[in-house]
């Protein structure tokens, strides 16, 4: 998977112009169900680890997608969500 892909660099740009401002960014939130391959592309941005699960959690993780409402795999990618894991 290319490393260069535009979400991740989108969302540390938005943290790092907010620092500018004085402000920080304190989570994200995925509106709607997000494609699997985005969330593992993210995720191998973010980690050097070669497993699924972690590559998940480490893109939950430095995208904040935990902090507003608690992040749910199963409920928000939609291949877990449609169970075609």
């Amino acid at each position: 998977m290319d490393k260069s892909i535009e979400s991740v660099p989108n969302f540390s740009e938005g943290r790092k112009q907010a620092g500018e401002l004085g402000v920080s960014v304190t989570g994200s939130a995925v509106v709607g169900l997000i494609p699997k391959e985005a969330l593992l592309a993210a995720g191998q941005f973010y980690s050097q680890e070669q497993s699924e699960a972690r590559f998940v959690a480490a893109a939950a993780e430095r995208l904040s997608l935990s902090q507003l409402n608690g992040f749910l795999p199963g409920k928000e990618v939609i291949e877990y969500h449609l169970e075609l894991a």
